[in-house]
């Protein structure tokens, strides 16, 4: 004996197969995300620009740079609230690594802890070639000298005080890629110092603060 299905229930089968057979996934959405992030480079600083989405009170958000785009650290980080989040963000690195491409995300989160990461942006810095970065300018104990050499080289450093006399020398060599080199001047007297370079393919002197 067979037994034939009404019309009304055909129909009732046919909708419940469309609703599961063609159900798409839904995406998943966090509390606060960042929707864009751009980065560029002006006057030897990294300007970051990005916008979210927030539906929380208050959203914390940290921002990481690196140098292998794999490895982030973080270099700033501040709190906002929906209505501030509602509106583009900016800042500005002007503290650049001595690297030829320079990463950089935005970490969103909640005030639990809960961070999720945005795409990653990349600026490349043209002044990084042979370039010398000097850093602390103003020390009571130790200062640094950042290097950064497209082939191996043989360096010089000295550090002169006001009246031409030098009070320290090293002969360093520096392999390509970036090279950082640190002294302690804690004996040293106050006053201003010249720190330079040569040997090189970019002389450099510099101006040292001792405290």
């Amino acid at each position: 004996m067979s037994t034939k299905l009404k019309p009304a229930m055909l129909l009732l089968a046919a909708l419940i197969y469309v609703a599961v057979g063609f159900a798409q996934p839904t995406e998943v959405s966090y509390p606060v995300s960042v929707a864009s992030l751009q980065a560029g480079v002006k006057n030897q600083t990294a300007v970051l620009e990005w916008k979210t989405v927030c539906y929380l009170s208050y959203a914390n958000f940290k921002i990481e740079r690196s140098t292998d785009g794999i490895n982030f650290t973080e270099i700033h980080g501040f709190s906002a609230n929906r209505l501030r989040c509602q509106q583009p963000f900016q800042f500005e690195d002007n503290d650049l690594p001595a690297q030829s491409k320079i990463f950089y995300r935005v970490n969103a989160g909640d005030l639990d802890g809960n961070f999720f990461h945005s795409k990653i942006a990349a600026i490349f810095n043209s002044s990084t070639a042979n370039s010398i970065k000097l850093f602390p300018t103003i020390t009571s104990s130790v200062f640094n000298l950042v290097y950064n050499a497209t082939a191996s080289e043989k360096l010089t450093i000295l550090l002169i005080g006001n009246n031409g006399r030098i009070m320290q020398s090293a002969r360093v060599n520096a392999v390509a890629g970036n090279n950082q080199f640190s002294f302690n001047v804690s004996l040293l007297g106050s006053g201003v110092y010249f720190v330079s370079v040569a040997g090189g393919r970019k002389p450099f002197t510099g101006t040292l603060i001792k405290q």
